[in-house]
């Protein structure tokens, strides 16, 4: 779980370098245990050029920081560790997003 902070994940990174439509298209679901946690995650996989799906909807990622739904491709974020879980081999967009995102939330503050 992450630590209380007054900065929100992904605050201050600068936003994607104009995400391709292709890259646009690539979804991901957000979970977390609160409210301000998911509200993080998704800004970052937004600024990642990820488009963010609804809880329900199908995703080609999840991004969480709680044990997850079973995704072929999994981020989970914790403070200082980003594991990334996989079942099938996802193509070079997933993995071109995947890199982006794992690189905002290391670079994120966690004060």
């Amino acid at each position: 779980m992450f630590p209380r902070s007054e900065t929100t994940p992904g605050a201050g990174l600068p936003p994607p370098a104009s995400p391709s439509t292709a890259r646009a298209a690539l979804t991901v679901q957000v979970s977390g245990p609160t409210p301000l946690i998911r509200a993080g995650l998704e800004r970052v996989a937004a600024a990642a050029g990820l488009s963010v799906v609804r809880r329900g909807e199908v995703a080609d990622v999840q991004l969480r920081s709680t044990p997850g739904l079973g995704s072929p491709l999994e981020v989970i974020a914790e403070v200082g560790l980003i594991t990334v879980r996989i079942s099938q081999i996802p193509d070079a967009l997933a993995w071109e997003c995947v890199r982006d995102l794992v690189e905002r939330l290391l670079s994120a503050p966690s004060r």
